[in-house]
């Protein structure tokens, strides 16, 4: 694994083929390809040094995640109005509902992030540095990082 000064990465995935998002609704227990990401920063990723992590949501309830490396902020960068956009915003306005699953592939290099029990912690405000508007969309979650399934260097050379 990654520790939090290596895993700080910006994703292009409107513009690369191979950089895909799947966006799994936990209430509703469906998979939905995201499409409308920003050009130039799809989403970052960015690990969590604290051991735990007191993250409130948007209605203040107190989720405590371990972290140490093993929780992530991820800025989601979407276009307003956007099929995805609209579902964080339907997200943001459900307090009801289970953390969700966002599942990053690379088919290219063979890099995949799961970032699981992910709940929006946060609407980034201001401009996201593009010539489109755009909205950036904030979770913490569980985070596992692997390429074509070996976590580490030891595991791939077993």
């Amino acid at each position: 694994m990654a520790d939090a000064s290596t895993f700080d990465k910006t994703y292009d995935v409107r513009s690369v083929k191979s950089m895909t998002v799947i966006h799994h609704f936990a209430a509703l227990n469906r998979d939905v390809v995201m499409t409308g990401f920003a050009s130039g920063s799809g989403f970052t990723v960015q690990l969590d040094a604290e051991e735990i992590t007191n993250t409130p949501d948007f209605y203040n309830n107190p989720h405590y995640l371990e972290s140490g490396g093993k929780t992530s902020t991820a800025t989601f960068n979407v276009l307003v109005g956007s099929d995805d956009d609209i579902q964080f915003q339907a997200e943001h306005n459900n307090d009801k509902g289970k953390g969700d699953t966002f599942i990053y592939t690379d088919s290219a290099t063979g890099e995949r992030i799961t970032i699981t029990d992910a709940i929006i912690v946060t609407q980034v405000p201001g401009d996201m540095n593009s010539t489109e508007s755009t909205k950036g969309w904030q979770v913490k979650g569980i985070v596992k990082r692997t390429f074509d399934g070996k976590e580490t260097l030891d595991k791939a050379v077993d």
